[in-house]
């Protein structure tokens, strides 16, 4: 838990430091690199074929999870870091 919030903050961060660009742009540059490490994790481990049973469910669940990576970047562009990062670990 702790390595995964702090990798977060420091994706927070990165997305601060580039805030002059969109969000759209944050997100996709953010996509992109998540893709690659995706990808060489699946050539490595040989994994099976992906199988599921509700492809709908699983693509719905993509696009809110995009839709809030949205969110949360226009977030951090918008207020101070610490005010964005306090945001995102109130449920």
């Amino acid at each position: 838990m702790f390595s995964a919030t702090l990798l977060f903050s420091v994706v927070a961060l990165c997305a601060k430091l580039v805030s002059h660009l969109g969000a759209l742009e944050i997100t996709f540059f953010r996509n992109a690199v998540g893709i690659l490490f995706l990808l060489a994790f699946f050539n490595y481990a040989k994994t099976k074929r992906f199988n599921t049973q509700k492809l709908g469910l699983l693509l719905f669940r993509g696009f809110i999870g995009t839709v809030a990576l949205i969110a949360f970047f226009y977030n951090v562009s918008a207020v101070s870091l610490a005010d964005a990062m306090t945001f995102t670990k109130t449920e």
